[in-house]
């Protein structure tokens, strides 16, 4: 099965006032290091992409979006819960799952992984490299 990536969405989008997609919005500093590996959403290959948006729930990256301000809470985790776990449970038997996100967007997730997935670790810095490196083996494997 392919591997999977699930990422936050960020405060920091493009700007824009039409929408776009979803893997074109979000412009974070977690989201540099994954458009520095994968300049377009078609270059991900075998790799499943899914982000936890604030406002919109679970989004494939070609989702079309548009810009908006909402922070991720606890409550409304709890409310995207129910949708978010449902659409991530195809991916639950991934042998390689990547969390990025922080403990309030994980609080949206609630599935029963058959591998326990990666959730990096750190301050920041540490947390991009993990995801680097994480990609990176990604990118090795299709050169093989």
């Amino acid at each position: 099965m392919a591997r999977v990536l699930v990422m936050a969405c960020s405060a920091t989008k493009l700007a824009t006032d039409i929408p776009v997609m979803a893997y074109e919005l979000y412009k974070g500093v977690f989201w540099a290091v994954l458009h520095k590996q994968y300049l377009h959403w078609s270059d991900l290959g075998p790799l499943d992409l899914r982000i936890i948006s604030a406002e919109y729930g679970l989004l494939h990256p070609t989702t079309l979006v548009s810009p908006y301000e909402r922070r991720m809470t606890f409550e409304r985790a709890k409310d995207l819960q129910p949708a978010v776990s449902v659409a991530l449970l195809p991916f639950a038997d991934a042998s390689d799952v990547f969390l990025c996100c922080s403990p309030v967007y994980r609080a949206a997730i609630n599935v029963n992984w058959h591998y326990p997935p990666t959730i990096p670790h750190g301050g920041i810095g540490q947390q991009m490299r993990q995801l680097k490196d994480w990609l990176t083996n990604d990118a090795l494997r299709r050169s093989q």
